[in-house]
């Protein structure tokens, strides 16, 4: 994943650009990147996530090398000071078309699950209720109800 975002940054340098626009915009909400099929959303969203994630030994690499010398890095201070800074749900769910509603459901599942396991250093039952704890191990284990799979992208 490393060497792949390194590349994508290579070919897409002139994506560094919207990263600001993508959080000073606007506060909250929604952002909605439209383009034409195979024009590179996959890969700036990537880069988005290889911009914000936080480093977490033995789970995320600590990308933030890969925007030195971008304009990124001598824009606002303030700007790299979000770089590695946050936890990043990256969800693709190009690979959940299914031919029923219920086979479909399993295969968010299972992203969400393969998501929700990359960031089990999150789960602290010190900081967590045991509710929380709860549906933090069925989205991991696959096990969730469809209310839990809602509630996780909410």
């Amino acid at each position: 994943m490393a060497r792949e975002g390194a590349r994508a940054l290579r070919r897409h340098r002139d994506e560094v650009g919207a990263l600001p626009v993508t959080w000073t915009s606007h506060e909250g909400g929604v952002t909605l990147y439209c383009r034409p099929r195979r024009f590179g959303k996959s890969t700036f969203l990537r880069m988005l996530q290889c911009f914000f994630e936080c480093p977490e030994e033995g789970h995320v690499p600590d990308r933030r090398g890969f925007f030195d010398g971008l304009a990124i890095a001598g824009d606002d201070p303030r700007y790299m000071g979000e770089c590695c800074a946050h936890p990043v749900i990256y969800l693709n769910l190009a690979s959940c078309g299914a031919s029923s509603y219920e086979e479909t459901m399993e295969k968010v599942s299972s992203v969400v699950a393969s998501e929700y396991a990359r960031h089990r250093y999150l789960y602290d039952p010190g900081w967590m209720f045991p509710d929380e704890q709860a549906r933090f191990q069925r989205l991991t284990s696959g096990t969730a109800s469809e209310a839990d799979l809602v509630s996780s992208l909410a």
